[in-house]
Parts: C-alpha cells; sequence; structure tokens
C-alpha cells in the first residue's frame, strides 16, 4: 500500500460516514490544513488533501485548499502531549479570506495520522 492510500481509503469511509450523520448534511465547505513549504519537500504529498479529494468522491461539497496558510514549520506533533500540540500551534496559522468563510460550516481535514486518538 502507497503512503497516500491511507488518505484515500480513510477519505472514502469518511465520507460515507459523514453522508449517514445529519451534523455534516449543512457543510458549505471542506478545508485542509496545510503544510510548510519545507515539510511539503520532504514528504512530497499532503495526506489530508488526499482525504478530502476522495471525500468528494462520495459527498457533493464545495472545497478549498488554499484557505489557511502556514507561516511557520513546526516539529512532528506526533509523540507530544494534547496540550503541547496545542501550544505548538498557536499562532502557526492564517485565514486568508475571513469574511468569506464567516457564517460557514466547515469541515476541516488535518492529517489524521499525526493526530491520533483524542
Amino acid at each position: 500500500m502507497e503512503k497516500t492510500d491511507v488518505g484515500i481509503l480513510f477519505g472514502s469511509k469518511l465520507g460515507e460516514k459523514l453522508k449517514l450523520c445529519p451534523l455534516y448534511h449543512d457543510i458549505d465547505l471542506i478545508i485542509t490544513v496545510p503544510f510548510h513549504l519545507k515539510k511539503y519537500r520532504i514528504r512530497g504529498y499532503n495526506q489530508s488533501l488526499y482525504s478530502a479529494e476522495d471525500i468528494l468522491t462520495v459527498i457533493d461539497i464545495e472545497f478549498s485548499e488554499s484557505e489557511l496558510i502556514r507561516n511557520a514549520a513546526t516539529e512532528s506533533q506526533t509523540k507530544k502531549s494534547r496540550y503541547n500540540r496545542y501550544e505548538d500551534m498557536q499562532d502557526i496559522f492564517n485565514v486568508v479570506n475571513l469574511e468569506m468563510l464567516n457564517g460557514q460550516h466547515i469541515l476541516q481535514i488535518d492529517d489524521i495520522i499525526t493526530i491520533g486518538p483524542l
């Protein structure tokens, strides 16, 4: 299995679950959490983008990968506590067009392997 296949499999499974859950029937937009360019160059892909694209094959929702900008590179969050992840991510992102997003029901897709279970 390719590394990107995990995101694709997750996206299709999540899309099926979202279709069944009333809380997600009025989503206006799906956005992904961007990588810093440095990390993208190392990894070569953004797993959350693959997940989001496959969710879109199951449910028809608008998608954008350019609504957030990552201001700084961060260390891997995988071995950090929930609180330390929270602290590390303060002021890391900027919203490109806040007025456009205001009042919208947004589903944000992040790298699922980094976050893991809460």
